[in-house]
């Protein structure tokens, strides 16, 4: 209790010298396991979160905006030599809560009500349907793998993919599917073999739109383009649905994940964070590739979601300084900053305009501070 009051203390005596510094909503912060934070039912949050004594336990958490819990899942996957993918868990389209797991091996996902339901490698749809990359063995020929199309129990469409000889997915991980605003789903095959192709196809049809060479992953999508990281020269392109590249950009680090690319769909951005040995993020006009601004070197600065009028909430580190700051779109610069004795992990503005924040205290601790706080009150 008294570490609890400690952090409420760091946050609200800047409170006079740091005058855009959010106010904490009344009964927050409470003690929890820390993670990234998604939108929850109604106007609460989810959390979710790993073991660091069990790296396979999971627990998802949906908490109430009085900071009491709604309902705790906690599973743990079920894998000896678990196999890790780069997909990153989200509030998917159908309203659940996921991928969850170990997306090698095994994986699920978790409804409103925090009940357990099956998980999506891929692109999730509005209506349950789940876009991903698949591998089976089909006699006499061997393995098949083919982009699928599934609604529950039923498979919509599969494109099987030609050519690959004896490629298979590094790790037993499929490789990430995209979707883009305009329903085309992106997909790269064949990483490290001469063979390696992206290929783009129509969501609702599995129509094959574009099949080009070269060795890609994908990492997230515009509204009207797949983003992908090129494996030769390190740097993010934009791939239109005929597979041509409308740009590329070079990147700080040859380190991308899916998790650490946030796009303003609505204002044609992309923030890309980038680590070793500290997190750096750019911004990019999502039309043209141009870098819009760049974080400053001596600061830490890990994107972690968007909020009301495309603000930037990112997780900052500078010295013995840490904070979630919300960084405008088009210049970098924080419009407000709330200061926390942990590392911000995970932030996501909810229904209701505030703001919850995952710390961890110490950095690399099992448990820290939950915040919510309102940056209409400051």
């Amino acid at each position: 209790m008294l570490r609890w009051i400690a952090g409420v203390a760091v946050a609200l005596a800047c409170a006079a010298p740091c005058a855009a510094s959010p106010t904490v909503v009344k009964g927050w912060p409470l003690s929890a396991a820390p993670g990234p934070v998604l939108q929850g039912p109604g106007p609460g949050a989810v959390v979710v979160s790993t073991s660091l004594i069990d790296p396979n336990r999971f627990t998802v958490t949906a908490y109430r905006p009085n900071a009491t819990r709604r309902w705790v899942n906690v599973r743990r996957a079920g894998c000896g030599n678990c196999d890790l993918g780069t997909q990153p868990v989200r509030l998917q389209a159908d309203g659940t809560f996921g991928p969850i797991g170990v997306i090698g091996d095994d994986y699920w996902a978790v409804d409103q009500a925090g009940r357990e339901v099956g998980g999506c490698s891929g692109a999730v749809l509005a209506d349950g349907t789940c876009i991903s990359a698949r591998t089976r063995f089909v006699p006499p020929t061997g393995l098949e793998i083919a982009l699928v199309s599934r609604r529950g129990a039923a498979e919509l469409w599969r494109l099987v993919e030609p050519g690959l000889g004896d490629w298979v997915p590094e790790g037993d991980v499929a490789p990430y599917v995209v979707r883009d605003g305009g329903g085309t789903a992106y997909v790269a095959y064949g990483q490290g073999v001469p063979q390696a192709r992206l290929v783009t196809v129509d969501s609702a049809t599995g129509a094959l739109r574009a099949r080009v060479p070269g060795t890609f992953d994908f990492v997230a999508a515009t509204a009207d383009a797949g983003l992908a990281r090129e494996a030769f020269t390190g740097g993010l392109v934009a791939v239109g649905a005929d597979g041509a590249q409308r740009w590329s950009a070079p990147l700080l680090r040859s380190f991308l994940f899916p998790q650490n690319v946030v796009v303003d769909r609505a204002r044609a951005r992309v923030y890309v964070g980038q680590t070793r040995p500290r997190w750096r993020t750019q911004a990019l006009d999502a039309a043209t590739g141009r870098v819009l601004w760049t974080s400053p070197s001596a600061q830490s600065v890990r994107p972690l979601s968007l909020a009301n009028g495309g603000l930037l909430l990112a997780g900052v580190e500078q010295g013995s300084s840490r904070s979630l700051r919300a960084l405008g779109g088009g210049d970098g610069r924080a419009r407000w900053t709330f200061r926390t004795s942990g590392l911000v992990v995970g932030a996501r503005e909810l229904t209701d305009r505030t703001i919850v924040v995952s710390t961890q205290r110490p950095p690399g601790a099992g448990r820290g501070p939950l915040w919510r706080i309102d940056p209409l009150r400051r």
